[in-house]
């Protein structure tokens, strides 16, 4: 990247230090070249006020950046113009006072110029909900591809550009995820919710049958130059079904439905970190211009939720079906919310409890749960007893949760291991290792918190961990990439394996990945090479080495992690080479089938332990790892406790001997 050099009539009040500022954006945020030459413009416009004043970066103070601020003002620059200024002095600054130039930060105490809220543009949740009813009332190839065109762009806040230009290859395999490339080309992962799944999944027929034998890179190919639907198309389709949902066209386009999604995203208490991350912002100053809408909400929780607000009057409780926070299913036409499509769906009440998350087979025992959860907070006061009574629900819901998981289908285990409330790796090391000491990157070119490893004491052994996080909520699923891992994660978790070598520790594995993360950036720095290395260094080992399957293990992403003496599973976690839905699309070319898909894979536990592909099956607690989380971590626990204590006695080199022969051997027993 070229440098941003100081010229006769360039920023002389600031030296060397707007280079530098230059290249650490580059450098460590990975900023484009349009942003960097965006804060060089801004910059060079205060340096030249700091020549005039005779001063420079090193000297300003407070009332010379306020100067500054009212000169953009005096000059009939808007306010809006002067909080990006502001913005980029601050970013500066605070890169000087982080450096040692500077002892203080000039611009900390200087509040950014009011701006009035006519922007951005936005819609309700309601007229979206018309928009999306009134899409899926079109027939037709047409029809299809609006609804899909429209459900990718609410559930992901993409640009135009990016949804009109999106490749087929963008959709990962098993459908859940977009791989988007973005502005300075920069890549990034967004989820899909389940109705963009579902749209999708009706559109690709209709595509194939439309582009025919030719075929088209693109996602939405039409017959224009540059072969996919134009951004005029999409904008002028949106109008036309904005004059049929009877709304005023004028208001609704392919950016206001980008800011919705924002702005309905963070009021139902998503970070604004993670929005800014969703939306491919390079500065969050950019996504602050959504926190409007963040004003209602926070005055309602004070006024509801502190104590002094709260005296003198009972604290409001919901009505039944109320929606409350995050997640909880409003009775529209969009059948979940912005906050559901980012996959936190942890639905919580405002008394502060927790509604659990249902699957689909799962109905009846929600049904069930749901009446319990009703007579419990009955107002009890008289002489009613509802114990007898929520003590006979409780007992038929055990009996239905045993019946019902004794007789899952592979696809139903499939939906069980992706459950957003399994106990992820955090939380196995949060309870089963002591002093646990988390080691970061790879020593080459980053960190990648897809993966995480360290040391700590598992029941008084020292021990290396490392395993797949796929976040809680929406804010660490996103720092976390969802688990799915770059090659910087596979060699940082190759340092770790080499590390435990070196010093003589034993090493614990959990893996929990849909699969290694599938973007052209982590291709071109080697994915295969990182995961094939990995796999060369667990094999390698003369140490014990345990591996747990806890969740989902999806291709070689999982395999990078568990070549071991043991491989362990737990009862409702899935193992393959490739999830349903990327096989579906393959063999059947849909994901219609990933059904069918899974029971051709052989993918659950009592299958691959039948095939010899891994050692020991864990049993979960009645109803799955999700429904009594510190069983499944104390199992788990006391699994991997039990063969390491078998493993620990053999000399190393018979370790990777054995090791290497049962991978050799692995495939020998077949099918059948």
């Amino acid at each position: 990247m070229a440098r941003h050099r100081s010229t006769a009539e360039g920023p002389k009040a600031l030296g060397p230090h707007l280079d530098a500022f230059s290249e650490m954006l580059a450098a460590e945020r990975g900023a484009s070249r349009n942003t960097i030459a965006a804060y060089h413009q801004d910059l060079t416009d205060f340096a030249r006020f700091l020549d005039r004043e005779g001063r420079t970066a090193s000297d300003a103070d407070a009332p010379v950046v306020r100067k500054y601020l009212g000169a953009l003002a005096e000059s009939g620059r808007g306010a809006r113009t002067a909080a990006r200024r502001l913005s980029a002095l601050r970013q500066f600054y605070r890169f000087l006072y982080t450096d040692g130039i500077r002892s203080d930060d000039p611009t900390a105490g200087i509040d950014a110029p009011a701006r009035m809220h006519s922007l951005p543009k936005t819609l309700s949740e309601e007229d979206v909900s018309l928009l999306l009813a009134v899409a899926r009332t079109r027939r037709g190839r047409q029809g299809m591809r609006l609804r899909a065109l429209l459900e990718i762009i609410y559930a992901t806040g993409l640009r135009v550009s990016e949804l009109v230009g999106l490749p087929l290859s963008a959709l990962t395999g098993d459908g859940q995820f977009l791989v988007v490339n973005g502005k300075g080309g920069k890549e990034r992962l967004v989820p899909l919710s389940e109705a963009a799944r579902r749209a999708v999944n009706e559109w690709l027929p209709q595509r194939r049958m439309m582009v025919g034998e030719r075929g088209s890179p693109w996602l939405f190919p039409t017959s224009a130059a540059d072969g996919h639907l134009t951004r005029q198309r999409f904008a002028q389709l949106l109008k036309e079904l904005a004059v049929e949902a009877g709304l005023d066209r004028g208001k609704v386009s392919p950016h206001v439905l980008r800011h919705a999604f924002a702005s309905h995203l963070l009021a139902h208490g998503a970070d604004l970190r993670s929005v800014q991350q969703m939306l491919g912002h390079a500065d969050i100053s950019t996504t602050q211009i959504y926190t409007h809408v963040l004003e209602g909400r926070l005055q309602r929780l004070v006024n509801e939720n502190h104590p002094l607000a709260r005296r003198g009057r009972p604290r409001a409780r919901p009505p039944p079906g109320a929606a409350g926070g995050c997640g909880v299913e409003k009775p529209s036409t969009h059948a979940m919310c912005p906050h559901r499509a980012v996959g936190a769906c942890r639905s919580k009440f405002l008394n502060g409890g927790f509604m659990p998350t249902f699957l689909e087979f799962e109905k009846p025992i929600a049904e069930l749960e749901g009446k319990i959860e009703e007579l419990r907070h009955l107002d009890a006061g008289g002489d009613v007893s509802i114990a007898d009574e929520v003590s006979k629900l409780q007992a038929k819901v055990n009996r239905l949760l045993k019946d019902t998981y004794g007789k899952l289908s592979p696809w139903q285990k499939v939906q069980v291991a992706r459950h957003p409330e399994r106990p992820h790796f955090a939380d196995y090391v949060k309870d089963l290792v002591e002093d646990f000491t988390p080691l970061a990157g790879d020593r080459n070119y980053a960190e990648d918190a897809a993966i995480v490893g360290g040391i700590g004491r598992f029941r008084g052994r020292s021990v290396v961990v490392v395993g797949n996080e796929k976040g809680n909520d929406t804010e660490s699923r996103v720092r976390h990439n969802f688990g799915m891992a770059r090659p910087e994660g596979y060699r940082k978790a190759r340092r770790l394996f080499e590390l435990a070598d070196h010093f003589h520790l034993p090493v614990i594995t959990l893996v929990d990945t849909a699969g290694a993360y599938p973007g052209v950036g982590a291709e071109e720095r080697g994915q295969a090479e990182a995961i094939a290395r990995s796999i060369q260094s667990c094999l390698g080992l003369r140490v014990p080495i345990v591996s747990v399957v806890i969740g989902e293990g999806g291709s070689g992403g999982a395999i990078a992690l568990a070549a071991a003496d043991r491989v362990l599973m737990l009862e409702h976690a899935i193992y393959s080479v490739i999830s349903p839905e990327g096989c579906a699309s393959i063999l059947w070319r849909t994901n219609e089938a990933a059904q069918d898909a899974a029971e051709a894979l052989r993918l659950t536990a009592d299958d691959l332990k039948r095939l010899q592909v891994i050692d020991a099956v864990i049993e979960e607690p009645v109803g799955g790892a999700h429904r009594n989380r510190r069983e499944a971590i104390r199992r788990v626990g006391d699994a991997v406790s039990d063969n390491l204590e078998e493993l620990i006695g053999i000399e190393g080199g018979a370790l990777r001997t054995r090791r290497r022969e049962k991978f050799v051997e692995m495939g020998k027993i077949g099918l059948h």
